[in-house]
This record gives structure tokens, sequence and C-alpha cells, in this order.
């Protein structure tokens, strides 16, 4: 948390008063899904843009890796892989009112950031042991072919089905923020991402859903 509060660059969008408790905040939200990696795992965020609110794209961008399109539309968060994410704070005061509920917009986009972390967008965080990554795809690939065909429960909505990095970005909202909802359906997820996270949110007292 305090690397991301002290050692990464932080911009306001136009019209947007940025303060310590915005840091804060979203510092503490990133830090909470990495308080059980190794070493500096958000080593390759270089900024961190909040906007007041949504975002509106237009002209041709990339929302989502590998669709390109150039229909207006509004974002609340966006990761490059190159290290900056943008925020939406209207989006994260949404989140922080209604907890429970397996939406949370920065863990989404720092998930994304992790998956990143070795280079590729795929929906598979470095894992350095080989039994544990394969164990990792088997599962994910399970669920996210579920969450394709519409049939990911409450935990793992149509996004998760848009290509495997978004799905990796939702299952970690979900592990997170409805941690024993994501157990009760999708139990061999939840089992790998506790493994990958080194973390059992389920277990804590007071644990949503």
């Amino acid at each position: 948390m305090m690397r991301l509060m002290f050692e990464r660059r932080w911009e306001a969008g136009s019209g947007f008063e940025l303060d310590d408790e915005v840091r804060l905040v979203i510092a503490a939200l990133a830090a909470r899904i990495a308080i059980g990696l190794p070493d500096d795992p958000f080593r390759t965020v270089t900024s961190i843009l909040v906007q007041a609110d949504d975002v509106r794209m237009t002209g041709e961008f990339e929302q989502v890796a590998g669709i390109v399109s150039d229909e207006e539309s509004w974002v609340s968060g966006l990761s490059d892989p190159t290290g900056p994410v943008m925020l939406s704070w209207d989006a994260i005061c949404e989140d922080l009112d209604y907890p429970g509920d397996g939406r949370n917009l920065v863990y989404h986009e720092f998930a994304h950031q992790l998956d990143q972390l070795d280079g590729h967008s795929d929906g598979v965080p470095p894992i350095p042991d080989a039994a544990a990554r394969t164990r990792f795809i088997e599962v994910c690939t399970a669920a996210y072919e579920l969450a394709v065909r519409g049939e990911g429960a409450t935990t793992l909505d149509e996004y998760a089905g848009v290509n495997p990095a978004e799905f990796f970005a939702v299952a970690t909202e979900a592990f997170f923020d409805a941690p024993m909802t994501l157990r009760g359906e999708h139990r061999q997820l939840y089992e790998v991402l506790s493994d990958y996270f080194g973390q059992d949110p389920a277990q804590r007292p007071g644990a949503a859903n």
C-alpha cells in the first residue's frame, strides 16, 4: 500500500480533486489482493489516473484486449500493459456502498496488472510451480467456458466470458468481494485462486456472502 501511495505517480482527471483519502482508499484496496503475493506484484504500475466518473471514449480504441472499436463508449476503468491504470472515483464509491455483490473496480483493474506481469494478458498470472500452473489453467478454463455459455451463476457474469483476461479480473473481484458465494458456486475456482493469492477470504470474520 505504501509503495502505491508514495512510489507511483498519481494524476487527477479534469475537475477532480485528488487528495490523500482518495489515494489511501485505492492503494488499500489494491494492496488487499496483493498482500499474499511475493515481491512487489505491482512493480509494473507506473501511474494511477483518477477520474471523477466514467470516461467517454471516442475514436478507435481497445478497451478489451483483441477487440478494437470506434463506437462511443463509457468506461469506468482501464489497465494498460505498459503501466498506467485509470479509475473512476464515482464507480469506486459505488462499489464501497454495496460490498458483497462481487463487483469492485480496483480489484478488477489491478488484477489485470497481475495478469500482465509475464508480458501476456491471457488470464494466467505468473505461477512458478508447474503443477499449480497447470491446475490453475485447467480449472479456470472450465469455469471460463461456463461463463461463455452464460452458465457462470451469479459470480461470473457475461463479462467474464469476453476473454480469459477479463475472466481472471472478474473472478478476482468475486474472490475478494463475495468469497463465500464464489466458493459455493465454483469451489475449484475458489481453491486455485486461494492458492495463487495466498489468501482464504471466505474464512475471515464477517466475510461477505
